[in-house]
């Protein structure tokens, strides 16, 4: 059951709101979890990084920076959107690990940050803030020079924003309150209840572009593993899916579609005759 915790913000999320209902036309279609993604894990041998897929990680290319976080424009997972630990907007090859540089976004290296794009115009939204979430901000990014312009403080610690391209929705995860908040098109915001599962810094949603769903994945300090969740919209409550590896946490996360296979647009509200 969701738990409306605050409304109104049409006029202080104008830029985020068009962003989010730009989303309309481009659905995802149902499917089975995810099975693929893409992420970045450190290399203890190397003292590195290395570009990773998942599950289970397995790291396939070296990196010449650090990513702390990473979107795909549109349906084009061939190249990422991505944040270095320095501060800059670059771009990731999917196909080689491959980065280059953007430009920097102007406000300087963050604890949580995170990185939404709008898949029909490209314009980017990033997300940061201090270690001590004493101050969150949304930003505008212009994907062509990487500068960063603030759109509006968040009163939230947010770890990491994931768009709901199908429903015109936008998740909030609330390390702070260890729950996701979501964001409709009018710009009210909702609090849905308890994830069940205390988030720590690793902790990243995202959204699967063959099902539709919301996951959560998080480095596991006892078992020193990364875990994948599935979250229930409806309720908030995090469930376990399954363990996907890897000795450090995994960095960046991407979730995209198995290599060939195509998302169907026209059926994706399950009326499919």
């Amino acid at each position: 059951m969701h738990r409306a915790v605050r409304s109104g913000y049409a006029s202080r999320f104008a830029s985020l709101l068009a962003f989010v209902v730009a989303l309309a036309g481009l659905d995802a279609s149902a499917g089975d979890a995810p099975v693929f993604g893409y992420g970045v894990m450190f290399s203890n041998a190397t003292q590195s990084y290395d570009f990773a897929t998942f599950p289970l990680v397995t790291p396939f290319a070296p990196l010449d920076a650090q990513l702390v976080a990473a979107t795909a424009v549109g349906n084009n997972h061939a190249r990422l959107q991505a944040i270095d630990a320095g501060g800059n907007l670059v771009t990731l090859d999917t196909a080689t690990g491959g980065v280059s540089l953007v430009g920097p976004l102007g406000i300087g290296p963050q604890q949580r940050v995170s990185i939404a794009a709008d898949p029909g115009t490209g314009a980017l939204f990033v997300i940061a803030g201090d270690s001590n979430c004493f101050l969150t901000v949304l930003y505008s990014v212009d994907p062509a020079t990487g500068l960063a312009t603030p759109v509006t403080p968040l009163p939230e610690c947010v770890a990491a924003v994931a768009a709901d391209v199908a429903h015109q929705l936008l998740y909030f995860l609330d390390e702070g309150a260890a729950a996701v908040n979501v964001v409709d098109a009018q710009g009210n915001e909702t609090t849905l209840g308890d994830l069940g599962v205390v988030p720590n810094a690793s902790a990243r949603i995202m959204i699967d572009p063959v099902s539709g769903g919301l996951f959560m994945t998080q480095f596991e300090f006892p078992t020193f593993s990364n875990s994948l969740y599935a979250i229930d919209t409806a309720s908030g409550a995090a469930s376990f899916v399954m363990d996907i590896g890897g000795a450090n946490p995994l960095g960046a996360p991407v979730l995209a579609p198995p290599q060939g296979v195509l998302i169907d647009r026209i059926f994706s509200d399950g009326f499919d005759p």
